[in-house]
């Protein structure tokens, strides 16, 4: 169990650090129109409730290659409040011209929404306390 809280506290916090610097990375992409070919609210049901992340699928072209992509933002940045998702997506109705922000070195990769935000240094934060668990736990089995 110890190493399982340890595995837990470092793929939490090395994932959404990762999510943090590639976000913060996307504010240098190259910008380019792309169209909106899907616009939804995709809902996750929980223990603690229901989640709500916006789905939107679209498409740019760079040099004549045309791409697709659903990658709305490197960071999580909707909250259990359903209406952000959905307030959200208002601005992403199918069919509609947006900035598509791309990789230059990988013009596959691409989102809409460039930058990152402080919530995924927070959930980067919360592998702190699972991996630290997971060390008490290790340090101090069979004590009792």
């Amino acid at each position: 169990m110890a190493l399982g809280f340890m595995v837990l506290g470092i793929f939490v916090g090395i994932r959404n650090s990762s999510d943090y610097i590639v976000g913060t990375r996307t504010t240098g992409w190259t910008e380019t129109t792309g169209i909106i070919e899907s616009s939804s609210v995709r809902v996750y049901q929980g223990h603690g409730g229901s989640r709500t992340n916006p789905a939107i699928g679209y498409r740019w072209e760079v040099d004549g290659v045309m791409y697709r992509g659903d990658r709305v933002a490197y960071a999580n940045v909707w909250t259990a409040v359903n209406n952000d998702a959905r307030e959200f997506i208002l601005d992403y109705p199918e069919g509609s011209t947006v900035p598509v922000h791309y990789d230059p070195s990988d013009p596959a990769r691409a989102v809409l929404v460039p930058g990152s935000h402080v919530r995924a240094l927070i959930w980067s934060a919360l592998g702190i306390p699972i991996f630290l668990l997971g060390v008490y736990v290790w340090a101090y089995r069979g004590e009792e």
